[in-house]
This record gives structure tokens, C-alpha cells and sequence, in this order.
């Protein structure tokens, strides 16, 4: 007949073994909570089995931490696993759907110091006032090929620009080939170049100049004798040294420097028929 063994045993829930009814290393079963316990060594009484339905924390057999569906997961007090939330505020979660994550931020309307700018290209510079005993170095350009000044002021550098300054660059701007109304416009660009014909239409002038106060522009002009204006070659307001007007060279290279003082467009000539 097979022996049966029988450990000491409670069917009364939650009632745990105490050291002094246990023998070191005997067992005893709570029959009713399904947990087993042992007398360790030391004396001490622990448990060396319970029943499927307990946690670790707030995770629990079956892995669950909470009761709400798709919620975030968070860190408590020392790093214990809890649910969290979602919104805008601190500690909470933003979800995948959520505007903010696809908002291009366009930046408002503000400002930078200079300090700020440390790269890159400035498409339109803008200066209001400079004042330096320094030594400084200014670059300003445009699309335009110049820039605005309101006032710019060196004291032992005697660096001064003020009202509507122009800087252009040194590009070499072609008119094209034209037989009358080459309109010499200094914001083209400081070297122009025309290439005078017979055919075309004929504008009462041949040739003017649209100057404003400090700019100066020369002109190469190629075969400039074959324009013609049906009133005169040049403008009256274009005025040369000693009030003689060139005669171009209709087939050869002529290098016309134009200027303004403010009240005068002047002009000069910086050589005719070059070979």
C-alpha cells in the first residue's frame, strides 16, 4: 500500500505559517490561497509559491498595467511603470495624430541682432545708422545690385553714406544692338555695353542719361555712329566738356563715362575709334 504524506496545512485564507510551528526546511500549504511556504536557515518562514492571479507593481501576470486601452506608459517614483496621459501639458504624451506634429511653425514676424547673423547670404540689406572709431569692413548686395542707405558714419575712418546711396556690383550689363533711345540707366550696372545699327526704330534721341546724384556709369560703345536719333543723337541734358558733343565711330570702339552732380548729367570722353 503506498504511503501518503500530509504536510501541516490551513484551509484558512491569508494565515501564514509562524517559525515556531515549522521544523527547518518543512513545508506547510495553505490549501485554500494555493501558496506553500518553507522555514528557511535563518528561521524565517517565506513563500516559495502562490497562485496565478498577482502583480509585479502595477504589472500584472498577464502583463497589463491599468485597466484603459491604448494608454501611454510612464515612469513614477523611482522608475515604477504606471499609465500616463495624453495633452499638452507637462508630463503627458503627445499622439501620433496630433496636430502639433505636423504644424510647419512658420516663424512670426521678429528680429536679430547682428551678433545673430553668422552665415549664409542676406538678400536685401538694411542699415539705419553706424557710428565707429574701428576699423570695419561693409559688404551690402542685393538682387538689384545695390542697396539703401539711410546713414552709415566712421569717425577716424571718415566712412560717410547717407540718403539714397547705390553700390553696384561689377557686372558688365549689354544694352543689346539698338539704332536709337539707348536710355543709360545706372541702375544696370556701372560698365554697359551698346552695339550701334542702321535698321530698327528711330527715337527722337539716340542717346540719354538717367542720372541721379553721385552715380556715374561708362559706356563702351561698338559701331555707335550707325545710331541715329530723328531729333539728335544726344540728349540736350547730357552735357560734354566745352559743350562739343563726339561724333562716334561708325565702325570702331568708343568709351563714353557718364555722370551726375545732382543738378547735371555730365559726360566725357574716355577714348573714340579704338582699333
Amino acid at each position: 500500500m503506498a504511503n501518503t504524506i500530509i504536510h501541516k496545512r490551513s484551509s484558512t485564507a491569508s494565515a501564514v505559517p509562524t517559525a515556531g510551528s515549522l521544523s527547518l526546511g518543512e513545508l506547510a500549504i495553505n490549501t485554500t490561497d494555493g501558496k506553500v511556504y518553507l522555514k528557511k536557515g535563518d528561521g524565517s518562514v517565506v513563500e516559495v509559491s502562490s497562485n496565478s492571479n498577482h502583480s509585479h507593481g502595477n504589472i500584472t501576470n498577464v502583463g497589463s498595467i491599468g485597466l484603459a486601452a491604448n494608454a501611454p506608459i510612464i515612469t513614477t517614483t523611482l522608475g515604477v511603470l504606471t499609465t500616463g496621459s495624453f495633452g499638452s501639458a507637462a508630463n503627458t504624451f503627445c499622439q501620433g495624430n496630433d496636430s502639433r506634429l505636423s504644424d510647419a511653425r512658420t516663424p512670426l514676424s521678429h528680429t536679430h541682432s547682428a551678433a545673430d547673423i553668422t552665415s549664409g547670404t542676406l538678400a536685401n540689406a538694411r542699415t539705419t545708422a553706424v557710428s565707429t572709431n574701428d576699423a570695419s569692413t561693409i559688404v551690402l548686395r542685393d538682387a538689384s545690385k545695390g542697396f539703401s542707405c539711410t546713414s552709415i558714419s566712421g569717425g577716424n575712418n571718415g566712412l560717410t553714406l547717407s540718403g539714397a546711396v547705390k553700390i553696384l556690383d561689377s557686372a558688365v550689363f549689354a544694352a543689346g544692338t539698338l539704332r536709337s533711345g539707348y536710355y543709360i540707366q545706372y541702375a544696370d550696372g556701372n560698365i554697359q555695353t551698346v552695339t550701334g545699327t542702321t535698321t530698327g526704330t528711330q527715337y527722337g534721341y539716340a542717346v540719354r542719361y538717367d542720372g541721379t546724384a553721385g552715380s556715374a556709369t561708362t559706356v563702351i560703345f561698338t559701331n555707335g555712329g550707325l545710331m541715329s536719333g530723328s531729333t539728335a543723337f544726344w540728349h540736350p541734358d547730357i552735357k560734354f566738356p566745352g559743350g562739343v558733343k563726339p561724333t562716334l565711330s561708325s565702325s570702331g570702339i568708343d568709351v563714353i563715362t557718364f555722370l551726375n552732380d545732382g543738378s547735371n548729367n555730365l559726360a566725357f570722353v574716355g577714348g573714340l575709334a579704338f582699333a
